[in-house]
């Protein structure tokens, strides 16, 4: 009896040594392929992160939902170190009031003449969006890149011209009117920067640097040069709040800057398919995206496609479908807004 126990016990270790070895030489590939390199000290985290990523993942496909995930190049972190580095700060949309601005329309009671047979509309086809950049770790940026998003279409649909605009502009700039940099901001304050300031810069003139510059030799932290503005807007609009009808509307107009909870380990680790997620808040957002339109599945799943920046290696290629008609997912219609040329 004793050597039956022995045996198994030995039987055992082996099997965990080679799903322990298998596990180590997955991490292996994946690194190279991602193009990561760890300090000694580094490594055991980043193992446990993947480990732990590798188990979701596997659970969560399993159960065959429309949302597919993967390891993908966030597959090394955590949640929490995914949350500080790529995302900004929560907002809480309940608790914020909208004000009086001369610059901005609330568009609460008006109506598009909306045709039901319209199943879907794609922005791209129009070749009226710009390709899928990367925010890198200015952790809370999206707003930028949500709202630079959509100026660069607004600007396409009205000039019949396709430019590439700066998101480093509004980081460093719109600071002083209560965006936080890299920490999180709101397309509409970064809106009314752009209305004072008449413009704003290409991205060729004032390039994307990942963080917020800081004032050096006399000079301020805003390096804006009215001689490089290539685009400007005379105001916006804000889409009435939690009403998906009105943004899928406005979709057949523009693409829309948008604001979401995307802070769920399924959104980090997204491949493709429809994204679900019923832990995601409709209230408390904390990364913004650009919604470019909508469509529905073969299978009849609705669905609003929005463009992210977190590089084209993540999601569908930069984008991910998220669910339409789901009571406002992930708060998607909770704070929209578009701007006018």
């Amino acid at each position: 009896m004793k050597i039956v126990i022995i045996l198994i016990f030995f039987l055992l270790n082996i099997i965990f040594s080679v799903c322990e070895s298998d596990n180590e030489k997955l991490f292996i590939e994946w690194t190279r392929k991602h193009n990561k390199i760890y300090s000694n000290k580094e490594f055991n985290s980043k193992f446990k992160n993947f480990l732990n990523n590798k188990e979701y993942v596997d659970s969560w496909n399993k159960m065959e939902y429309e949302t597919i995930l993967e390891l993908n190049i966030f597959a090394d972190l955590s949640r929490e170190e995914y949350i500080n580095n790529y995302l900004g700060n929560f907002m809480d949309i309940s608790k914020v009031y909208q004000k009086s601005n001369k610059n901005f329309k609330y568009d609460g009671v008006f109506f598009y003449n909306f045709k039901d047979s319209i199943k879907s509309i794609d922005w791209r086809n129009f070749d009226a969006v710009t390709p899928v950049k990367n925010q890198g770790t200015c952790s809370g940026a999206g707003y930028s890149f949500s709202a630079i998003g959509s100026i660069e279409s607004a600007h396409f649909i009205k000039n019949n011209e396709l430019i590439t605009l700066s998101e480093q502009n509004l980081i460093d700039c719109s600071i002083d009117m209560g965006n936080n940099g890299c920490k999180g901001g709101l397309s509409s304050i970064a809106f009314d920067y752009i209305i004072k300031q008449r413009g704003i810069d290409s991205e060729f003139s004032y390039p994307y640097e990942g963080h917020v510059i800081e004032p050096y030799e006399g000079r301020g932290r805003c390096r804006y040069n009215s001689f490089y503005s290539k685009a400007s807007i005379s105001s916006y609009i804000e889409i009435e709040r939690f009403n998906e009808n009105q943004l899928t509307h406005s979709l057949l107009k523009t693409p829309v800057s948008v604001m979401i909870d995307a802070s769920q380990l399924s959104f980090m680790l997204y491949k493709s398919g429809v994204y679900m997620d019923q832990s995601c808040s409709s209230t408390k957002l904390n990364h913004g995206l650009l919604n470019i339109g909508f469509g529905e599945t073969e299978d009849g799943i609705e669905y609003y496609i929005l463009k992210n920046s977190f590089g084209s290696k993540w999601g569908n290629k930069g984008y991910i479908h998220l669910s339409r008609n789901s009571n406002n997912h992930c708060g998607v219609a909770s704070f929209a807004f578009y701007p006018i040329i």
